[in-house]
């Protein structure tokens, strides 16, 4: 086996893990008495950040009580909320440093981008602050919980996940998304590619996924941004294909693969 297909494989274990650890949370973590849904809405915003930082310790805790003595996972910290600068010198990024820069002038209103610039992370297993090799940086994953979070805070974690892959080599970078709408989620994503935002190379894409968890009874869906960015070949017509979203139809809203040749050829693919 080759480095590539043993990482790739690696980086699946790990999807894998995460997913166990979410089984793994009783459901009190998923809710907090403090606040409550009523028309699709949030009532008590105020509690929403002690919900997600409730639910992350406990995730670390489950974490380290499943995997702290699994070979693939020692000798590394398993930290919570630790903070990573992105320092920018002459010789910066001009990708990234363009995109911050239209993130902020966009969304300043609702989100503090120059405040999230130094971000924490909510779950890292890792070396230390100061290793920075792909063998040393296991896993990072930024979680919402908030079914509310306005385009601009999903757009700064979609930035700053890119980041994460891109200039610190993490092996697996995930976005964890829970109570989160799935469609909306996927149509913002989309946004955030059409409008050039920073990506990095495609490559490290495949070690990006994102995990669904609607509530605590759904079972968690994975998707894989290599899978999302890269159309697939019509199987009909052996084109390639777009990514649609459906207007009409009990499937409306929903994102999917149709042939570039359409209307002439209609065959279409499921995104995940």
């Amino acid at each position: 086996m080759n480095d590539k297909s043993s990482n790739y494989n690696n980086t699946i274990n790990t999807v894998n893990d995460v997913i166990k650890v979410l089984n793994e949370i009783p459901s009190r973590f998923y809710s907090l008495t403090d606040h409550f849904f009523h028309d699709g809405a949030i009532i008590g915003g105020e509690g929403l950040k002690k919900l997600e930082r409730r639910f992350m310790i406990e995730f670390s805790i489950q974490f380290e009580r499943l995997f702290k003595n699994k070979g693939y996972y020692q000798k590394s910290e398993y930290d919570f909320e630790i903070p990573k600068k992105f320092m920018f010198s002459d010789n910066a990024n001009i990708s990234i440093r363009n995109t911050f820069e239209k993130l902020n002038s966009r969304f300043s209103r609702d989100v503090n981008m120059l405040k999230y610039f130094t971000t924490e992370p909510d779950f890292l297993v890792h070396a230390g602050q100061s290793v920075t090799n792909e063998e040393s940086q296991k896993l990072i994953i930024e979680a919402k919980l908030n079914p509310n979070s306005n385009k601009g805070e999903i757009f700064k974690d979609i930035f700053h996940t890119f980041i994460y892959s891109n200039q610190y080599n993490f092996k697996c970078s995930i976005m964890l998304l829970v109570h989160i709408n799935e469609k909306r989620w996927l149509n913002t994503f989309e946004e955030y590619i059409d409008k050039k935002y920073y990506q990095g190379e495609l490559d490290n894409t495949k070690k990006i996924f994102v995990i669904f968890k609607a509530s605590y009874e759904d079972k968690a869906l994975a998707y894989n941004l290599f899978d999302l960015l890269s159309p697939p070949i019509c199987p009909k017509c052996h084109k390639k294909m777009v990514k649609r979203i459906a207007k009409n139809g009990k499937n409306a809203g929903n994102i999917f693969w149709g042939c570039s040749l359409f209307p002439k050829c209609k065959e279409t693919k499921s995104v995940n």
